[in-house]
């Protein structure tokens, strides 16, 4: 629960109240077995608990734990749901398990009578992050799924093509989004973007001209964070704030010590108390 809170601290901006959460955790004396103290504290499991294992472990970069929280599920006779799915799914996929995730979802309708939707989404992901572009572009291009879970896989397709430098199929996946009238500004921006990636200038220009003509706008991204009584928001690429430049130039060398090859995290976590 508490972590559901901290979570939620987090993308509302509120720090104050984040660190006052983050005290709670630690006077309880939690750690990061806390996913194994929960398993032990089970008194009569069933999906909901398991799937929520399943999900913290895999946020901590915990593939295995997942699967076998999983598999423990399937032996005691819990049948999964597709939120279930869609946890084992990530975690395959941000820990480096393919084989496995691909193993799943096949498992999802001759073993559990379940039709994937989603989490043909993570299958996209999960090929991309080793790669397996192409196969995942075939995969995307013989499902069917509705309008916005499809809005969801071409866009997953669409940012790994850009950061594969595959034009060509940044170009489909753009036309996807496009004729379905989804996430169309950031289609046209990811894609112009693949052209720039590309060295293909001109076609990135002349797409931009095309999202003048025909009036898309891409609204800039932004961040908030609430300090005492006043939330203040920041937008992408707009410094002209109260305290702009001094953020800038904190951030910048911020991303500076980032990239230094520290000994460990302690140094850098005692050289930013110093300063």
């Amino acid at each position: 629960m508490l972590t559901t809170v901290i979570n939620a601290c987090a993308r509302s901006g509120k720090l104050v109240s984040g660190k006052f959460v983050h005290g709670a955790v630690i006077r309880r004396g939690h750690d990061s077995n806390d996913v194994v103290a929960a398993k032990h504290g089970l008194g009569n499991p069933c999906v909901i608990p398991y799937t929520s294992m399943i999900v913290a472990a895999a946020k901590h970069g915990l593939g295995k734990l997942s699967v076998e929280l999983f598999e423990e599920m399937i032996d005691k006779r819990i049948k999964p749901n597709d939120v279930s799915f869609v946890a084992l799914l990530h975690a395959c996929s941000h820990s480096g398990l393919i084989e496995e995730g691909l193993g799943y979802l096949n498992s999802m309708t001759w073993k559990h009578g379940m039709v994937p939707e989603k989490h043909y989404t993570c299958i996209v992901d999960m090929l991309d992050r080793t790669g397996r572009l192409d196969e995942a572009y075939r995969l995307a291009k013989s499902i069917k799924v509705n309008p916005n879970e499809g809005a969801s896989l071409w866009g997953t397709l669409l940012s790994a093509s850009r950061l594969n430098g595959r034009v060509d199929i940044a170009v489909e996946a753009s036309k996807k989004l496009i004729e379905s009238n989804q996430q169309v500004d950031g289609a046209y921006v990811t894609l112009s973007n693949a052209y720039v990636w590309a060295g293909e200038l001109e076609n990135a220009n002349d797409l931009r001209m095309k999202m003048k003509q025909t009036g898309v706008y891409k609204e800039p991204g932004c961040s908030w964070i609430g300090i005492k009584d006043s939330t203040y928001v920041f937008y992408a690429g707009n410094v002209s704030f109260e305290s702009g430049t001094k953020v800038l130039r904190t951030s910048k060398e911020l991303e500076r010590e980032m990239r230094k090859p520290w000994r460990n995290i302690d140094d850098l976590w005692v050289d930013i108390n110093v300063n």
